[in-house]
């Protein structure tokens, strides 16, 4: 879950400012960040989901912790203290 250095920086987003936000838009164009985003969008953003880490929804592209983030928090709080 938190192998990929993008889905710990979805993760850590929320862990900063667990507000309901925006992750980017979905990829529609060509450009230097559309594998990026195509990956978030397709990828990082619905496995966070599938476990319950966040919550997701396509549609309005909104992004909010989900009923099990409390269970990763310690994990995210050890990783962000040695991070360097």
């Amino acid at each position: 879950m938190l192998a990929d250095e993008r889905r710990q920086q979805i993760l850590f987003s929320l862990a900063d400012d667990p507000s309901p936000t925006t992750p980017g838009s979905p990829p529609d164009a060509g450009g230097s960040e559309i594998g990026v985003r195509v990956a978030q969008y397709h990828t990082h953003l619905p496995k966070r989901a599938d476990h319950g880490f966040v919550r997701w929804t396509p549609e309005e592209n909104v992004l909010e912790e989900g009923t099990k983030f409390e269970e990763i928090r310690p994990v995210l709080e050890l990783l962000e203290e040695y991070r360097e």
